[in-house]
Order: C-alpha cells, then structure tokens, then sequence
C-alpha cells in the first residue's frame, strides 16, 4: 500500500458489534421477515447474541443490499415509507452525468426530495458539510439508521465520482449510540462525531472537483469494489480508545451535537430509554470489544476506560454480563466466513441492484 494511501486510511476501523446489525434489521422484522433468515441470508450467525459478535465490512454489506432488495425498499424498511428500488442506482447515474462533485450532490438531492431522505450541502468555512437528513416522521433509531445507511450511499457514489476516496474531515451522526462513535466509522472509515445534523464533512474546495469516473452499468458492484479494497486496507478491530466514563456525561455530548442538554435527554429517553441506559451500553460494548480484540491487561483497560481501578470495572462487567473480564476474554472466537465465499455474494446482490 502507498504512503499516500496509508495516511488517508488514518488506521484501522472497527468491525459492527451484533447490537448494530440487529437494529438495521428492524425495519425488516417490522415487514414480517425472519431475523434469522436475513442474518443467514448475509453469512452472519450469531454466537453469543451479543456484542462479542463482530460483524465484517463485507457482512454488513451483504446485509444492507439484501434488506432492500428482499423489501424491494432501499431504506431497507427503517422509512415511513418504502424508497422505490431503483432509485439509488438511477442516482448513480445522474451524478456521474454531473461536470463537478457540487452538481453530482444536487442532483442527487432533487432525486430523493420526494422521500424520507433528503441530502442538502452546507458551506461552513473551509470546510463542507454533505448533510443527511431523514424525515421528522421517521422517529428516533430508524432515523439515525436510515441517515447512517444513506451517508453510505452518497460517500460511495462521490467516491466513485472522483476515482479515489471521497476525502472526509469527520462522519457526523445524531445518533449518541452509534457503533463506532469515537472511533472510524465501518463503511466511511472518517471519525465518528456526535452532532446536531448528520452527513458527511469535506473540504469546501473539494465541491468544484471534476467527475473522473464515467457511469456503468455494473455501477454498484464497481462501487463495491472500491469499498472492499478500502475495507481490506484498514484491517481488522482498532485497538484504541472507544469511550470513557468520564467522557459520557450529557453536558459534554450535548455540547459536542450542538444542543442543550435538556434537549438531549429528551431524544435519549425517546430513542434509547434515557441516558443512563445509553452510558451503561456504551461502555459495555467497549469492554466487551476491548477485552476481546486486546491484549492488554484488564487493569489496563480500565484505566483506558476511565476507571479509577480495576476492581470497579471487574464489578461493573460482573453485573452487566453475568461473568468476569478473565472468563469474557477466555470465550472461543468464532470461525469467520470464507472470504470467497462472501465477495462472491456480495457480487451477484450488487449487480442485482445494478440493474
């Protein structure tokens, strides 16, 4: 790999905890398809049940493309209503009939005004925030999710505009309970950042950017091939710092989303049961993650973790699992997938989807 290359890719990305995967398949179970099936469907079979499991790049992938092509609905059923299929590839298209990255996001834009995604771009200095918004009526998780799901989208289209990795500053999320808040996020490989409007952040001179790709008509599976690539070079979960007790406070994430902390309690105790809940998950899924994936000590990360000693931690992941850091990271590791086996699906769901 270039250096070039390296220094945008900024490290590895974390894998998808269960937790994530299982709320993309909500808008699927609400429709009357088995969880079970959908999962078997994408080669994911879950071992524990919970955020031990880590779901790959390719995985979640295969897992978006077929929620929307089982539902026929390219919001995989998380919208009020159904995004025709279709839609996201004939907005490939069009952006890539676009002379500049500006025109190619506008376009997009008048594509989707008729849905509950609507994408917009605001200048904010030196930078560009390529905004991702889903519709009022689409209420708390499914929300986030479906404005996650479409900042996929759009990075891979403009990515694949510009021939080369959209360059991002930060992903924004709405979402306090994002999978990879604090660290890269799976699909964008940008920081994750709590904020008051989702989308994607770039350098405002990058909007004048020439189209360099030409349009396909194996568009998604072409776009694929360039997040895989991409996926491959970031390698497997990051060991670095996902959150810390110190840091979930709700006046230190309100101040960081740009709203008030009121404001935030409220969209917390609406979406995720209150923030109490949110906390306690949030460092969970980073001792879970942090025991499996590391081999440091557990007094060390606790330490990393923010507690003042690891006794507190040992007591805290006693009552919220049930069992001792030492018998968590002792658990046997599950058996991934054949690579093959998952690129090969992954081919035939994106050219299904090219179509």
């Amino acid at each position: 790999m270039s250096d070039e290359k390296r220094k945008w890719l900024g490290g590895p990305v974390q894998n998808i905890p269960m937790s994530w995967v299982l709320r993309h398949c909500e808008g699927a179970t609400r429709q009357g398809v088995s969880v079970e099936a959908v999962l078997q469907d994408s080669l994911i079979e879950p071992f524990y049940g919970d955020d031990r499991d880590q779901v790959s790049f390719d995985q979640f992938g295969l897992l978006m493309l077929n929620t929307a092509r089982w539902l026929e609905d390219e919001s995989s059923g998380l919208g009020q209503r159904p995004i025709p299929s279709g839609l996201s590839t004939l907005a490939a298209h069009v952006a890539l009939g676009c002379s500049t990255l500006e025109y190619a996001i506008r376009a997009i834009a008048q594509l989707y005004r008729s849905t509950d995604i609507h994408f917009g771009v605001v200048a904010d200095g030196d930078d560009a925030l390529v905004a991702v918004h889903a519709n009022e009526a689409v209420g708390g998780p499914r929300a986030y999710m479906l404005e996650d799901l479409f900042a996929d989208f759009i990075f891979g289209v403009m990515s694949y505009f510009l021939a080369r990795p959209l360059p991002l500053r930060t992903h924004q999320t709405r979402d306090p309970l994002h999978a990879n808040l604090n660290g890269r996020h799976w699909g964008t490989f940008a920081p994750v950042h709590h904020a008051r409007i989702a989308g994607l952040r770039i350098p405002r001179s990058l909007l004048a950017a020439p189209r360099v790709n030409q349009g396909s008509d194996q568009v998604w599976w072409h776009m694929l091939q360039s997040w895989v690539a991409l996926a491959d070079g970031h390698g497997a979960l990051a060991e670095q710092r996902f959150v810390s007790v110190e840091d979930l406070r709700v006046d230190t994430l309100a101040a960081a989303a740009g709203v008030s902390a009121s404001t935030l309690r409220r969209q917390m105790t609406r979406s995720h049961g209150g923030f109490r809940a949110v906390r306690r998950k949030l460092v969970v899924d980073a001792s879970l993650q942090l025991l499996r994936s590391s081999s440091r000590s557990t007094e060390a990360i606790a330490a990393e973790l923010g507690y003042a000693d690891s006794r507190s931690f040992r007591r805290f992941i006693k009552s919220a699992t049930g069992k001792t850091p030492e018998a968590l990271r002792a658990e046997p590791l599950r058996t991934a997938p054949p690579a093959s086996l998952l690129r090969e699906r992954l081919k035939a769901a994106a050219l299904i989807m090219s179509v």
